[in-house]
């Protein structure tokens, strides 16, 4: 009898290659009295689920369930180990209500709460860099923070989290995935830590990957954000930046900008207003103002209108107006000097010598002109200082 058990084994070895490899290298108890498995790696360790596969992590085995608090080390065979990471669906479908994660944690995996339905709480520390797809997609906690040491948030990291009312994000943010918060659906508010700035820095990468999609609301500082100025730093507003704001009532795009993304302003029903610093319109991705009131006012540059009106969606979305162009262009024949554009060029004649600066509408210099001289520089508002005299603003079109 134990020779025909011993040959079963051996042909079972023969067939399936070699006898189970497990995930884990051992297993300890929790702070909170659960039995946790870890797989070394290097000086440290990883938190892992210990079944066959991720589809059956916990087969054969006792779930973690209850409130969690997962261990900043562990100690086997005399040697202490720091635990760095969760590896991916470590929790899947585990009955969980609340979980502590150390600060010596770097990286949340994928799906590596995904599918815990009843978990309240967590505590994601300031040492985290990163949360995988599907991290904790279908989790049950009403809000949740992310530190300003995450900078990625993955796929569809959030998605069915269908309780979740708050989130608040830190500042150093910059990618968050496709449909991260897809069907995300309870959601009122997004908290922010950094700055307008900081914001329009963040790269979205589809549909549902902005909370504002369903929050509608965005704070920075604790103050609802009504008015967003973007930074003339920026060349491009990116896809999905602001869609879905309706808490945005005013606008003003800088002269810098040359393209607006995809849904940028999707959604924003609420807006009033919309300033165009930019003598040339921008270019506009894939409804990047729907559903974006059309009665709102459009100011854009005086000597723009046409430009605007002969440029899509701009002439056919919003009605459009100029700014005030009485004092845009000083060219009086009396005074210490006088500066005009004509022929595509800004001329200068002044009483005093030296020479003049030209400014960008940012406050940039961009070029040099020296009385009874003209200057060759591209479309746009621009301002003209002659030593300490005020200096005039002249619009050049071409």
């Amino acid at each position: 009898m134990k020779k025909k058990v011993l040959q079963f084994f051996v042909a079972t070895l023969l067939l399936f290659g070699s006898a189970p490899v497990w995930a884990y290298s051992f297993s300890d108890v929790a702070p909170s009295g659960q039995t946790l498995y870890y797989k070394i790696s290097g000086t440290n360790v990883i938190v892992t689920y210990p079944g066959p596969s991720t589809d059956r992590p916990w087969y054969g085995y006792t779930m973690p369930n209850g409130d969690l608090t997962i261990p900043s080390s562990v100690t086997y065979n005399g040697t202490s180990y720091s635990v760095v990471s969760i590896d991916k669906y470590t929790f899947r479908d585990c009955n969980l209500t609340s979980v502590i994660i150390p600060n010596s944690v770097t990286s949340i995996d994928g799906g590596a709460f995904s599918g815990c339905s009843n978990l309240g709480s967590v505590t994601i520390p300031n040492s985290v860099t990163s949360i995988g797809n599907y991290a904790f997609d279908e989790c049950g906690f009403t809000s949740i923070s992310i530190p300003n040491s995450v900078n990625s948030i993955g796929n569809y990291a959030f998605n069915g989290c269908s309780n979740l009312t708050s989130v608040t994000f830190g500042n150093s943010v910059s990618h968050i995935g496709h449909a991260a918060f897809m069907y995300c659906n309870s959601l009122t508010s997004v908290h922010y830590t950094g700055d307008v700035s900081q914001w329009c820095g963040i790269e979205f990468s589809g549909s549902y990957s902005n909370p504002l999609e369903y929050a509608h609301h965005l704070y920075i500082d604790n103050n609802e954000v009504t008015s967003v100025t973007i930074p003339d730093s920026f060349t491009s507003i990116g896809d999905f930046q602001f869609r879905g704001c309706r808490s945005l009532n005013y606008l003003t795009i800088p002269s810098s900008v040359t393209s607006i993304g995809e849904h940028a302003f999707h959604g924003c029903s609420n807006i009033l207003t919309i300033v165009t610093k930019a003598v040339n319109p921008p270019s506009c991705g894939t409804d990047a103002f729907t559903s974006v009131p059309d009665y709102i006012t459009l100011t854009v540059p005086c000597g723009s209108l046409s430009y605007y009106y002969e440029t899509e969606p701009w002439k056919s979305s919003f009605p459009i107006k100029e700014e005030d162009c009485s004092q845009s262009i000083e060219d009086a024949c009396e005074g210490d000097f006088r500066v005009w554009a004509a022929q595509g060029r800004i001329h200068l004649i002044a009483e005093s010598e030296g020479e003049a600066v030209i400014y960008d509408i940012a406050g940039h210099p961009v070029s040099m002109l020296s009385s009874g001289s003209s200057a060759n520089v591209p479309a746009g508002i621009y301002l003209v200082k002659v030593g300490t005299l005020p200096a005039r603003k002249v619009v050049l079109i071409r």
